[in-house]
């Protein structure tokens, strides 16, 4: 991998921990607090449309350095990077199903209910857990150590 490359690969990772990080300050609040407070409700709409659009990012740029095509979306690339290997078809059917709820709050598609994002808050804190690690995991296998 180009160092360029690395790096900026490195730094989407990091973001991906950040954003984590600042999703699960809210893991335990309960679904009243959560709906009665608008920021923390607009705080988690963006930590999970940021979620999908940073992993995206590093699945079309691992994707890239295998010599493949970009991915067509969000949920391609969950779908391709899962067919090369660096995680289960069943995880990458999982992540790729989030980016059915990016789209909903980012195109407010519908109507979509908050009771839906919060029960999401969790799945997300798991799913991208075990998904950055994957990504670290693929790293360090291929000599690509992320730190």
């Amino acid at each position: 991998m180009i160092p360029e490359n690395k790096a900026a690969l490195v730094e989407k990772i990091i973001l991906v921990e950040k954003y984590l990080s600042e999703l699960g300050e809210v893991r335990d609040v309960n679904f009243n607090q959560y709906q009665k407070n608008v920021l923390v409700r607009r705080g988690v709409e963006r930590l999970l449309q940021l979620l999908v659009e940073v992993a995206s990012d590093i699945n079309g740029m691992l994707l890239s350095e295998m010599g493949e095509r970009p991915p067509s979306s969000y949920y391609d690339s969950f779908i391709r990077v899962g067919r090369s290997g660096m995680f289960s078809e069943k995880m990458a059917k999982k992540l790729a199903s989030t980016a059915g709820l990016r789209n909903r709050l980012v195109h407010e598609y519908g109507e979509y209910r908050d009771i839906i994002v919060y029960k999401n808050i969790r799945l997300f804190l798991r799913l991208y857990g075990l998904y950055i690690g994957a990504i670290k995991n693929f790293m360090k296998k291929s000599g690509q150590s992320p730190r």
